[in-house]
């Protein structure tokens, strides 16, 4: 029998159903076989559309210190490029275990191989919207859950409290990134993993020195968290 069938039964009071009635027998009715409608979960119309889950969007928390990181060229590559010289730690890494140590701390991070973005980014870094920027900038990370943007204009970041800046080579050669730490109202301090100092005579001159705050040199990819402390310490007076 097919499953999806099911018989109508006959009407026992009906007395054509005795065997002792001495009425003729009535012909019965023929049974009806009606098909039994499975139900179909497909149909939309027996089923809700489940609503895709938004994502939660991260807000700026006005009491907490914003820090910025800039990273210039190359160093997208540490934890590949000669090691023996910058570690063999990738900067993403290092960047989550120094989060888990400061969760109170937005620290925000950026990497450029290209001066004009680095400038970009340090201007937003001091004055956010108001750094007025003829084009749209690429410093925007969207990606990056603890770098919110302005919500009056979502394209561009929040002012930060300070930066940690290592211009890689940049630092030998770049007025411009020089005059951009100077033209904001927010303090830098400057860090180079190496010690720079002991390397070759063009990596000893920095121009990024004169208008930093602070220099820490030499720690490896540790230099970053201490420049944090201490720009942290020079915040909170």
């Amino acid at each position: 029998m097919n499953p999806f069938l099911t018989l109508e039964s006959s009407n026992p009071s009906n007395p054509s159903n005795s065997s002792n009635s001495s009425n003729p027998q009535t012909p019965q009715t023929p049974q009806t076989l009606k098909p039994l409608k499975p139900s179909n979960p497909s149909n939309p119309s027996n089923t809700q559309t489940p609503q895709t889950p938004q994502t939660p969007q991260t807000l700026h928390n006005p009491d907490q210190m914003r820090i910025l990181i800039i990273n210039g060229p190359n160093l997208n590559l540490l934890g590949h490029r000669e090691p023996g010289i910058y570690g063999a730690q990738t900067f993403e890494t290092f960047l989550v275990k120094l989060r888990q140590a400061y969760p109170d701390v937005e620290i925000d991070y950026f990497q450029s191989n290209h001066e004009g973005d680095i400038i970009d980014r340090i201007h937003l870094a001091g004055y956010g919207a108001d750094a007025n920027l003829s084009k749209p900038s690429n410093t925007s990370n969207p990606s990056n859950p603890s770098n919110p943007s302005n919500p009056s204009n979502p394209s561009t970041p929040l002012p930060c409290d300070g930066i940690i800046l290592n211009a890689g080579a940049y630092t030998h050669t770049s007025v411009a990134i020089h005059d951009a730490i100077k033209a904001v109202p927010i303090p830098t301090i400057e860090v180079h993993i190496s010690n720079m100092h002991t390397r070759e005579v063009f990596r000893q001159h920095s121009f990024i020195s004169p208008v930093a705050h602070g220099i820490i040199v030499g720690f490896g990819i540790d230099g970053y968290r201490l420049a944090l402390e201490g720009l942290l310490k020079m915040l909170a007076h």
